[in-house]
């Protein structure tokens, strides 16, 4: 029986699943989320017969997403909504002619006839009342604002729905207790949710599973993992970054997954009813806590570019060509600026590699530590800085920083002076209980001529 759960490993086991995956998606199997979206929605609408020729569907923030063409051969009709527009900073909505867009996207060959598209407000659906048959989104609620926006768009989902047709949605659901209320990123919880649908004009089908398979695939792992290295003597380290799945995820110290709800109007009080939870609760909280334990036992160097545009600096030598073919290059100051990664609570050091290209006696790059707690993201805090004067070719910069466990943090450099280019920068970082054999990685060069400063 499908029934609403949570992403789990497992479930790729199940040949239901992989047969969709195969032969529907057209797609290798892989551990990631959204292959697992995908697949949970289609079988959740053909096992409740919504996949015939005379059904009419309607997906809401479809974008090009490659569902909507699995589904499509399926069914009478698929009406695909979403914002589409020129300026949307989703390339998977971005254009002036939705339905030649989607029509163009297709993934394999798709008799694309009974597919529409429409620009359109999945919290102001601009469609008759009880219209289709099913509705399905995929990771999308999530991102349309706060605790109204959500209510009118279950509330337009129930309006546009026939008496006995089903709303299949995926959205991101903590583990834990603590609702994070990003700007246009919610990660639920299934407390929240339930709130949710007691308030609207849907009610849940069915009690959601939250149990999870206990399996190393289902261990927790930051999204931004990419742009993290470990270096250590422990083989927990390379462990991760070879499975690195896609599946559970942090934010901060919060595991979540995406998780599978199957909806209908409101017959009557039904609220959400779960299984299942303390269990996986307990599961999840102790792959955070191994993660953390690798974070201490490693060297991990961070990529400086990754929270600059396009992953590209001015002031990198490198990068300079990709600049000469901008148009209206932005006159950024940012050197570099790593991603916010979650460190755990620990004293921990950062050491900062400079290698210059033409060293001026005025030229510095003020230096700082920022940081966010991650149920508060809005509000960004620097809690270290130091201007560094880049007059050598070779420059090692330290800083020492108090990482707490409700925080995030980031390290960057703004250009202040005269500007130089530099043709790298590395950056790594450890604890200072790591042991001094530990501390410096397999790719760290000693550099007798460089000058080093320290910040504790």
């Amino acid at each position: 029986m499908v029934t609403s759960k949570f992403c789990d490993a497992a479930d790729w086991f199940d040949p239901e699943i992989q047969d969709i995956i195969l032969q529907q998606l057209r797609e290798t199997p892989r551990f990631h989320r959204k292959q697992w979206e995908f697949a949970s929605i289609f079988r959740a609408l053909k096992h409740n017969g919504k996949l015939h020729s005379k059904s009419k569907g309607l997906s809401v923030g479809g974008g090009v997403e490659r569902l909507l063409y699995s589904i499509a051969p399926h069914v009478g009709s698929l009406l695909v909504t979403d914002l589409y527009d020129e300026q949307t900073t989703w390339d998977c909505a971005r254009t002036s002619d939705p339905e030649v867009f989607v029509k163009s996207q297709k993934p394999f060959p798709v008799d694309d006839r009974n597919i529409s598209v429409k620009r359109m407000d999945m919290r102001s659906l601009d469609l008759e009342k009880e219209t289709f048959d099913f509705c399905y989104s995929t990771c999308a609620v999530e991102h349309i604002g706060h605790q109204d926006d959500f209510l009118r768009h279950f509330n337009e989902v129930a309006r546009v729905l026939k008496q006995n047709g089903l709303y299949v949605m995926t959205t991101e659901v903590s583990y834990n207790t603590e609702v994070i209320r990003d700007k246009h990123n919610y990660v639920f919880t299934l407390e929240y949710l339930e709130q949710l649908f007691d308030e609207s004009d849907l009610e849940p089908i069915g009690i959601f599973d939250a149990s999870v398979s206990p399996h190393r695939i289902n261990r927790p792992l930051p999204s931004n993992l990419g742009d993290l290295n470990f270096f250590n003597a422990a083989t927990l380290a390379e462990d991760i970054l070879r499975e690195s799945p896609h599946l559970q995820l942090l934010r901060g110290k919060h595991p979540f997954t995406c998780g599978l709800f199957l909806l209908q109007k409101r017959r009557g009080k039904k609220s959400l009813g779960v299984k299942g939870l303390s269990s996986t609760r307990t599961l999840m909280n102790q792959g955070v806590k191994e993660y953390e334990e690798t974070l201490n036992k490693s060297v991990v160097t961070l990529n400086p570019y990754s929270m600059i545009a396009g992953e590209k600096s001015r002031f990198c030598a490198d990068h300079r060509e990709f600049f000469a073919e901008q148009a209206n290059p932005q006159e950024d100051d940012t050197v570099f600026h790593t991603d916010y990664f979650w460190l755990g609570s620990a004293r921990r050091r950062f050491e900062v590699q400079f290698y210059v290209l033409n060293p001026i006696h005025d030229a510095n790059v003020e230096m700082r530590v920022h940081r966010f707690k991650t149920l508060n993201s809005q509000e960004v805090e620097c809690v270290e800085q130091i201007l560094v004067p880049l007059s050598q070719d070779r420059l090692k910069v330290h800083l020492e920083v108090e990482t707490h466990e409700d925080y995030s943090y980031a390290i960057l450099g703004k250009q202040r002076g005269s500007v130089v280019l530099v043709e790298d920068i590395a950056i790594e970082s450890w604890t200072n209980a790591l042991p001094e054999k530990f501390r410096k990685s397999k790719h760290a060069v000693s550099l007798p001529s460089e000058s080093e400063v320290f910040v504790a």
